[in-house]
């Protein structure tokens, strides 16, 4: 009894044998003179042959489909993860690179129009209160005569005699002072001017010289 070239004795060691086909008649050089049965595994194909172990379409060739087909779906199942990372990539680098439409805004920069309103207060004016000046003086030489006077809100008074030019120039609202009077028979003017910084007022008195008598001595 033969055995199949390639056969494996740990596989089909005791295992049933099943009658063989010859494949040719008589005198065929491949089955051996006297021999009518073959053994064979379960299934009735040879090892190595079509649907065999070895053969193609046998054992082997089932797990390297298999292996090939889990290489498939594990490339196929890259590929797709891939694509959905380059999508989610695309479509998050589209929306921020939009187009952004810059809104300029123009900022008119002017001065500031500041209007300062100073309230504006006028002192009050000035008015004079007395002058004091003797109305006759009895004399008959030159003299002097006393004068006093108060004012209010006057920094200066100005005294003049007769309407000249100022005769004398006192600081202060108030004052008193001894001043000449012409004894020659004739009236005599005498006019103050208290003046402040925004008004003025004037107030003139007149004076008039009365000779004495003569007297006449008898013996």
């Amino acid at each position: 009894m033969e055995r199949w070239a390639g056969d494996e004795p740990e596989r089909w060691a005791g295992e049933p044998t099943q009658p063989a086909t010859r494949s040719g008649g008589a005198g065929d050089p491949t089955v051996p003179a006297g021999d009518s049965t073959q053994y064979l595994p379960p299934g009735g194909r040879p090892p190595g042959g079509p649907g065999g172990p070895g053969g193609p379409g046998g054992y082997d060739d089932e797990r390297a489909r298999k292996r090939r087909l889990a290489w498939i779906l594990a490339g196929a199942a890259v590929a797709l993860i891939i694509i959905v990372v380059l999508l989610v990539l695309l479509l998050s680098g589209g929306g921020s690179s939009g187009k952004t439409t810059a809104s300029s805004s123009t900022t008119s920069t002017r001065p500031a129009s500041t209007t300062t309103t100073t309230a504006t207060t006028t002192p009050p004016a000035v008015s004079i209160n007395s002058f004091n000046v003797p109305s006759t003086v009895t004399c008959s030489s030159p003299t002097t005569i006393g004068i006093s006077w108060s004012t209010n809100n006057a920094t200066e008074v100005v005294l003049s005699i007769d309407g000249a030019g100022a005769y004398k120039t006192y600081s202060g609202p108030s004052g008193a002072d001894t001043v000449p009077f012409a004894c020659d028979g004739h009236t005599h003017t005498y006019t103050i001017t208290a003046k402040s910084n925004t008004s003025q007022a004037s107030r003139t008195q007149t004076v008039t010289g009365i000779t004495p008598p003569t007297t006449t001595t008898t013996t």
